[in-house]
């Protein structure tokens, strides 16, 4: 919760700068591979529950890349 906290305020319409969007700020490039990979094929970067289930399953999987996405959050958590 604190990283969705940091990433877009609990927001899950959240839009970034650069476009990333939803709770956890997911780009569509990562979103494309990283949502499929989780089990949320064809699930919009809003869907809270796609979201969030795509962030654990990145955190969950250190070799895809971990928190590796949230860099600029992980030092707050």
């Amino acid at each position: 919760v604190r990283l969705a906290i940091c990433e877009a305020g609990l927001d899950p319409a959240a839009v970034g700068a650069a476009g990333e969007v939803g709770l956890y700020q997911f780009t569509v490039e990562t979103w494309r591979w990283a949502a499929p990979a989780a089990g949320f094929t064809g699930h919009s970067r809003y869907d809270p529950a796609a979201n969030d289930g795509t962030a654990a399953f990145l955190m969950d999987h250190p070799e895809l890349g971990g928190l590796r996405p949230w860099a600029a959050c992980t030092w707050r958590i």
